[in-house]
């Protein structure tokens, strides 16, 4: 038995490879399913989960050795990537700044984001990513390059939720209304 969503309804899968298992059964303590034990000093499947997995990933992100691998539920090992140096880390400052100076102005001044930075962005997720996000990238990137969304969409029901997409200062979600009608076909599915 898994818990449906609105995006899937099987369990996700869980591979072990018992050659990289060292048995340290950090998964086994993560997995809030109880879908991993330990037998024989290696993690497998266990025979009763609650409900199946539910794809979190915190066995795959704290097994020392890549051993578990989770697939289904739009995850794959793919997804996974190494974290950066504690001395690659940004102090407060850096960080305020950076969030500082990204903040959108395009409502105010006709000025298109930098090729540079964004050509890095793109690239970067996509390596990440895999090639399936290359498209939803692009249909962001065309997005975000668009006149201000009317202001009276936000008052339609199905959207008062994606309040979010907007800040004090005016919209971050560039869309057309034709767009927003499909945004809003989606959102009532």
């Amino acid at each position: 038995m898994s818990i449906p969503t609105s995006r899937v309804k099987e369990s996700g899968e869980i591979k072990t490879d018992k050659d990289l298992c060292t048995g340290c059964a950090k998964c086994v303590e993560v997995c809030k399913d109880f879908s991993l034990t330990i037998k024989d000093h290696k993690a497998c499947m266990s025979d009763n989960p609650i409900f199946g997995c539910i794809g979190c990933r915190h066995c795959m992100a704290v097994c020392p050795t890549g051993a578990i691998q989770i697939n289904g539920r739009t995850i794959s090992p793919v997804d996974l990537f190494d974290l950066p140096d504690v001395k690659e880390a940004a102090n407060y400052e850096q960080l305020h700044n950076l969030f500082s100076r990204r903040r959108s102005i395009r409502e105010f001044i006709d000025k298109p984001v930098e090729s540079e930075a964004e050509k890095k962005y793109w690239i970067d997720a996509n390596e990440r990513e895999g090639k399936k996000l290359r498209v939803k990238m692009k249909i962001v990137k065309n997005l975000l390059n668009r006149p201000l969304l009317k202001e009276g969409i936000l008052k339609t029901n199905g959207l008062q939720m994606m309040r979010i997409i907007r800040n004090p200062r005016g919209a971050n979600f560039y869309v057309t209304p034709d767009e927003w009608n499909i945004i809003k076909g989606l959102i009532s599915q």
